[in-house]
């Protein structure tokens, strides 16, 4: 009789989708708002309280990422390992939602 050896795949496991809000404000200085994890994305939106300061996305900053005298929110799909920190000048903010990364 011969040994047979049954093997499976191994399931795929995924993590739900999660919510991220978060707010800084101008007396917090420029403190990281988010970092996407491993394995995860983001998709949402980032902004600050004025036009003329922005937030930081790995160090670098760009305040027309914002619609001129406009203080609306900017879209943004962020990948595993980014930060995002908050404007040291205004209150900033982020969000959306964090999901497996495709």
């Amino acid at each position: 009789m011969a040994l047979t050896v049954q093997t499976t795949a191994a399931a795929t496991v995924t993590n739900p989708p999660t919510q991220i809000a978060n707010v800084s404000s101008s007396s917090a200085g420029a403190v990281a708002l988010y970092e996407v994890p491993a394995g995860r994305e983001f998709t949402g939106f980032v902004g600050t309280s004025s036009h003329q300061y922005f937030v930081t996305i790995n160090g670098k900053g760009n305040q027309t990422w914002a619609p001129s005298q406009n203080f609306f929110p900017v879209e943004i799909t962020l990948v595993a390992g980014t930060v995002v920190k908050g404007s040291s000048n205004m209150s900033s903010f982020i969000f959306g939602v964090e999901r497996d990364a495709t």
